[in-house]
């Protein structure tokens, strides 16, 4: 979910560079923020990216590890829409939905 003023939308935080390895696993670096309707976009832009910077017979999880975290935070904003409900309503509808969204909080598994 992304939050712009009052608006809620669905959406993701893209995180690179996390996997297993023989010492351990890691979670990925936060890069960026997109809405729900903005991330195929975003995920093309990102893969296109790697395979013009990377070396030769460099892997996706190599290239995310000596990137810029910062940098690519930088560049992936232009994908955060930050416009209200009222100037883009595409984007606070979900894939597959027709009706806005809307966080609903429930019960936890945890809850007393």
């Amino acid at each position: 979910m992304l939050r712009t003023g009052q608006d809620e939308a669905p959406g993701y935080r893209i995180l690179l560079g996390g996997g297993a390895t023989p010492d351990g696993v890691r979670f990925g670096r936060y890069v960026a923020r997109v809405p729900a309707k903005r991330a195929p976009e975003a995920v093309v832009a990102l893969v296109s990216r790697y395979t013009r910077e990377r070396a030769a017979g460099e892997e996706f999880s190599a290239w995310t590890e000596r990137a810029d975290a910062e940098e690519l935070h930088a560049w992936l904003g232009q994908f955060d829409d930050k416009r209200t409900r009222q100037q883009a309503p595409e984007l606070y509808t979900d894939w597959g939905q027709t009706k806005p969204f809307e966080v609903l909080l429930g019960r936890g598994e945890c809850a007393s």
